[in-house]
């Protein structure tokens, strides 16, 4: 953030009228609820009446460049009708150095409306939607148990929106997506965040479970996209963040059909990017290492035993890791949040985002020994063309 930006917030928050005509030039304007300030004496007025007599505190949240201007939003709580409220400062500096602000103008935030899966207390969903609320965002929430997440809801009046539903059920997301779109007027960002992983063998898991394993992790995920990709298309803008796993990239032991779940939505992930750009949606697929979710709970109340003797060690080994490492990941669950939304507000969002130091070098690793290994087959790939020519 600019330093006369960062100036500014304190010169606001500490009511120094002095202070805050220090970090506007002489002949700067601000325009504010569509009233305009010109000059030091009038900037000195809207302090007065608009910041210091509603005990404004501001609170940056995010920085952006839009068509050369920086745009700052801000969290504002004070005696104000609806506070707290989340409004954009866009700036023009009146130096290069940006240590003077020319031109401020103030705009209450929109906001995006977010549709998250897979709510649950500890979870990366309710992380998504903390990070998203921070911004001044709406979020939907779907969750199983709507319960468990009243008390959590409760602060954030009608700017959340629980809603009961089975991922795994086309009729409930169908139900889920057109109460959002009533509520909110339409969902801009797809967060398709439901899912979880299985302990077992790409022999021995029994074929129910890699069958339920699926339906969560791949099909749900389809069903959600087909269920939101609607609105998106007509109003031609939507960002969809398809949750993926370091695993999706780099496979393990013991979590082999998990892992090709997680495959299969890197590949759809791709397509569905090239599909939908031209109707102005961007699609990002985000690859977590271990975080300290509930992730790892219930593996404790899970014991594996598929029944072949050969994979007893192994599928022991692993069951024990998981349920020695819950509480103990490396990985920060608020701040991958936070990661993501930033990364979603971004200019240019990335199309994949891996989250996670261990979880980033595994990828990498695996990434380039594969390149490795494809490039020195070379010589037999391009042998066994038709000749040219």
């Amino acid at each position: 953030m600019p330093s006369a930006v960062s100036r500014l917030v304190a010169a606001l928050n500490a009511y120094d009228t002095d202070a805050v005509l220090a970090v506007f030039a002489p002949d700067a304007v601000v325009t504010d609820d569509g009233k305009t300030y010109r000059g030091h004496d009038e900037i000195r007025r809207w302090n007065t009446l608009e910041v210091a007599a509603a005990r404004v505190v501001l609170t940056p949240l995010a920085t952006t460049e839009e068509d050369g201007r920086t745009v700052v939003t801000m969290r504002a709580t004070g005696d104000f009708p609806g506070s707290p409220l989340s409004f954009a400062f866009h700036l023009r500096p009146a130096d290069p150095d940006f240590t003077r602000i020319a031109e401020l103008s103030i705009a209450l935030n929109p906001g995006r409306t977010w549709f998250i899966t897979g709510g649950t207390p500890g979870g990366f969903g309710v992380a998504f939607a903390d990070a998203a609320l921070d911004r001044g965002d709406r979020v939907a929430l779907t969750t199983r148990k709507p319960d468990q997440l009243a008390d959590w809801a409760a602060p954030h009046g009608d700017r959340v929106l629980l809603l009961p539903a089975d991922v795994t059920d086309a009729a409930q997301v169908s139900a889920a997506v057109a109460k959002t779109e009533a509520t909110f007027g339409g969902i801009d960002v797809l967060v398709n965040n439901a899912g979880r992983g299985w302990v077992g063998t790409v022999e021995g898991m029994p074929d129910q479970a890699v069958r339920d394993l699926f339906e969560l992790n791949f099909f749900a995920v389809l069903t959600v996209l087909r269920a939101a990709l609607p609105g998106m298309r007509a109003r031609r803008t939507g960002t969809v963040v398809n949750v993926s796993s370091v695993a999706g990239l780099a496979g393990a032991q013991a979590f082999g059909h998990y892992a090709a779940a997680k495959y299969a939505i890197e590949g759809i992930t791709g397509s569905l990017r090239r599909e939908v750009e031209p109707f102005g949606i961007t699609v990002i697929a985000v690859e977590p290492g271990a975080f300290r979710t509930n992730a790892y709970a219930g593996f404790a109340g899970e014991p594996v035993n598929e029944g072949i003797a050969d994979y007893e060690p192994l599928l022991t080994a692993v069951h024990t890791t998981m349920v020695e490492q819950d509480g103990h990941q490396p990985g920060d669950p608020a701040k991958a949040a936070r990661a993501v939304i930033d990364a979603v507000y971004a200019a240019q969002p990335p199309r994949n985002l891996v989250l996670g130091s261990a979880g980033f070098d595994r990828v990498t690793t695996h990434l380039d020994e594969l390149v490795t290994g494809i490039r020195a087959g070379e010589q037999i790939a391009r042998s066994v063309d038709f000749p040219t020519g």
